[in-house]
């Protein structure tokens, strides 16, 4: 099992960025069958974090494929590029393997 996850710091405070967070998942999720969480940062920075679960690199591979061809999903990010909810220089991507 793998798990990926994004990170980005919201560029302010406010319901937007959560919101539009919690939307995106939700489509990824119907996109590529594979539930996507979101969670935020307890104390310190407001850092949201979406996270996934794959079986194996194929399965990521597969999802990944999805989402750079779907445009309700490109579109989606450049809504939140062009409302600017993240700051973008915080927006990190992982791939993690459990120990």
């Amino acid at each position: 099992m793998i798990m990926y996850s994004i990170r980005a710091r919201m560029a302010r405070i406010g319901p937007e960025a959560p919101t539009w967070a919690h939307q995106v998942a939700e489509l990824a999720t119907r996109k590529t069958g594979v539930t996507t969480q979101v969670a935020s940062r307890v104390g310190g920075p407001q850092d949201i974090i979406w996270v996934t679960n794959y079986d194996d690199f194929a399965a990521f591979e597969k999802a990944q494929a999805a989402l750079q061809s779907d445009q309700g999903y490109l579109g989606m990010l450049a809504t939140a590029e062009e409302k600017g909810l993240f700051d973008t220089s915080s927006v990190e991507s992982a791939i993690w393997s459990p120990i």
